[in-house]
């Protein structure tokens, strides 16, 4: 009787060592799986980074493009160069309308700003 049951207990070790091989087996295929899913979590994760970061490039493109658009292209006002006199033309013009100033002629005893200081 003792031998039975000593029989017994070796068919039973050898159903559970045959259990331990097959949990081995899966815990491996477990453990490849959850390598495939991190690897796969990292690529995700790599990937929306560069989405959002192109899309926060793009956003900022965007609105310097719009920046540009309202602001004129140079802080100088444009200026035609016709309207432009030398200073001392200016000065002339103006005193000539205030009457200060006779215009030009051919008289030699004067010039453009009054009476030479020989006539005075």
């Amino acid at each position: 009787m003792t031998r039975h049951l000593a029989s017994q207990q070796a068919e039973n070790a050898k159903k559970i060592e045959a259990e331990i091989v097959k949990k081995e087996e899966e815990l491996r295929e477990l453990r490849r799986s959850l390598g495939e899913s991190r690897t796969e979590e990292r690529r995700l994760l790599d990937l929306a980074e560069a989405q959002e970061a192109e899309a926060v490039a793009a956003k900022a493109d965007a609105e310097e493009a719009a920046a540009e658009v309202e602001m004129p292209p140079s802080s100088v006002p444009s200026v035609e160069v016709e309207e432009l006199q030398p200073l001392g033309a200016c000065v002339l013009n103006a005193q000539r309308s205030s009457g200060r100033v006779r215009p030009i002629d051919s008289d030699s005893s004067s010039n453009a700003f009054g009476p030479l200081a020989s006539e005075g």
